[in-house]
């Protein structure tokens, strides 16, 4: 993903790679719906910066430089709802759902570093909100596995750079997970059945 950062002098935008996401959710289920709590992190190693004004830093100059370290250290507290579409699938152990949630994230940029310096080690609690989409599979009475496409947002995340001038980032993500659901309880899926 590309993150824009503006401040009063600094102007770049930070291209990430893909790297490690993971979590976990915790969340009681009512049949037609879902509440859930939600924990996870992300880590996304930064690729190339754009610099379009360097802010006096002496990053080495004006337009696009590899990244010699740097990473975007990700970590969300999430409250989710989720609706189960039960009757698009005549599949009775498999169902599509849909979800929505908000919370609270850190996003921390640590050792952002151009080939001349480094510019940024920094970070901010922010809110952050959340969609989601996927399917869910009954694999027993009480396992259930699922697949899911998830767009993360946070926004107003303010940053420091070295020289204590302030700048402002955004935090965007399209992630897919895979997940593996345990059911407690003598019940077991109440939604999806197991075949």
């Amino acid at each position: 993903g590309t993150e824009k950062s503006v401040g009063n002098t600094l102007d770049l935008n930070v291209d990430f790679n893909n790297d490690v996401v993971f979590g976990g959710v915790i969340g009681y289920d009512f049949g037609n719906y879902r509440i859930e709590a939600e924990i996870g992190k992300q880590i996304h190693n930064a690729d190339h910066f754009n610099i379009i004004n360097d802010g006096g830093l002496g990053l080495g100059g004006l337009g696009v430089q590899n990244a010699v370290s740097g990473d975007s250290n990700h970590t969300r507290y999430m409250a989710n709802i989720v609706y189960d579409l039960q009757k698009i699938s005549n599949n009775k152990s498999i169902e599509p759902f849909i979800g929505t949630g908000a919370g609270l994230s850190n996003i921390k940029w640590r050792n952002m570093t151009t080939s001349a310096a480094t510019f940024a080690n920094s970070s901010d609690n922010v809110f952050s909100y959340q969609l989601f989409a996927g399917v869910r599979y009954a694999v027993t009475e009480q396992i259930e596995i699922s697949a899911k496409y998830k767009y993360l947002r946070s926004i107003d995340v303010d940053m420091v750079d070295r020289l204590n001038n302030r700048f402002e980032t955004s935090y965007d993500t399209h992630d897919f997970i895979v997940g593996l659901v345990y059911h407690f309880g003598s019940s077991g899926n109440e939604a999806i059945k197991y075949p």
